[in-house]
């Protein structure tokens, strides 16, 4: 009886502590960020906005702090316009991780696709990367190929305390 007890508080605590655990990198998770609508009291601010190109890349730099990306095929225009897709980039940046991990996202058109699993990539895409940081100006560079990086759009997102 005793035994039977223990075994069943043993598997229960067990069950408890593997589900509320934090996960060690949210980075290698399956599935997408849920998109999370932003608060009005929030704000979303363009550092590109006042540059007279709209085809920029981020540095390399950039690259240790981008948390998440997904690209969707340039198909995707054919059903769903460019607002709606950029909305939902600048909602999953807000729904990753705990509100605030995300503090910048940043999309474009005919960005050449990131190789996954046994793709081998560089197919042109509309991208939506995001970041762990607030992204300025410095962080972004012409393309090196024409038409590349088109229609470049960062939203740094900041909320109040």
């Amino acid at each position: 009886m005793l035994f039977g007890a223990l075994s069943f508080v043993a598997t229960s605590l067990f069950a408890v502590l593997s589900t509320s655990s934090p996960v060690p990198s949210l980075q290698t998770r399956a599935g997408g960020p849920l998109a999370k609508p932003i608060p009005a009291e929030c704000s979303v601010t363009n550092p590109l906005a006042d540059r007279r190109s709209d085809c920029w890349q981020p540095k390399a730099s950039t690259r240790p702090n981008q948390i998440y990306a997904y690209y969707l095929p340039m198909s995707t225009f054919e059903y769903r316009n460019r607002t709606d897709i950029w909305t939902q980039c600048l909602e999953q940046c807000y729904g990753y991780g705990y509100t605030g991990d995300c503090k910048a996202a940043f999309m474009a058109e005919n960005v050449p696709s990131a190789p996954v699993y046994t793709a081998p990539g560089g197919d042109p895409s509309i991208a939506c990367l995001m970041y762990n940081r607030p992204l300025t100006r410095g962080d972004f560079e012409r393309p090196t190929t024409r038409k590349q990086y088109v229609n470049a759009e960062v939203g740094g997102i900041s909320c109040p305390a």
